[in-house]
């Protein structure tokens, strides 16, 4: 029954990525479909920690598996957007070396808060609060006119 009950949130997270990643196929969007799963997920969480009732547990941590999975599968189409073509090999290593940083450090993080305070609800409200910046960052990201302009320059060269 566990294994069930953890299988959850994974089997509703394939169907919210899918979903959302052909709507943001579809619109042709990716700034607002990057940004509204990280707050799903921090909501979520915040959700998880707010209870000790099990069933609203899992809705917390359902909307924030959705939430994280599906930003992230937005997000790595950003640097096609905005990365120039030269750099884009650098910078999306960066981003994965940051982000295996924080795959590490995080349950550490998580398991000290949770040592310190004895719940891990502050854990959980540090993993929500890395969600909410993590999204102030994309508001920040220029997207947009850079797009039309790098697309232009890979389909038609400029002449020498």
């Amino acid at each position: 029954m566990i294994g069930l009950l953890a299988a959850i949130p994974q089997f509703c997270t394939i169907f919210g990525m899918i979903w959302w990643s052909r709507r943001s196929d579809r619109l042709k969007e990716r700034k607002k479909h990057t940004i509204l799963p990280y707050l799903f997920a921090a909501a979520g969480w915040l959700l998880a920690s707010a209870t000790d009732h099990s069933l609203i547990q899992l809705s917390g941590i359902i909307m924030a598996s959705m939430g994280s999975f599906t930003a992230m599968t937005i997000f790595w189409t950003t640097p096609d957007q905005v990365i120039s073509l030269q750099s884009r090999a650098v910078a999306m290593a960066v981003i994965n070396a940051v982000g295996n940083v924080g795959s590490a450090v995080s349950p550490l993080l998580i398991g000290i808060l949770k040592d310190a305070t004895g719940s891990f609800s502050s854990g959980l409200w540090f993993v929500a609060g890395l969600l909410v910046l993590g999204a102030l960052v994309m508001t920040r990201i220029p997207m947009g006119s850079r797009e039309h302009s790098l697309s232009s320059e890979l389909i038609a060269p400029k002449p020498q």
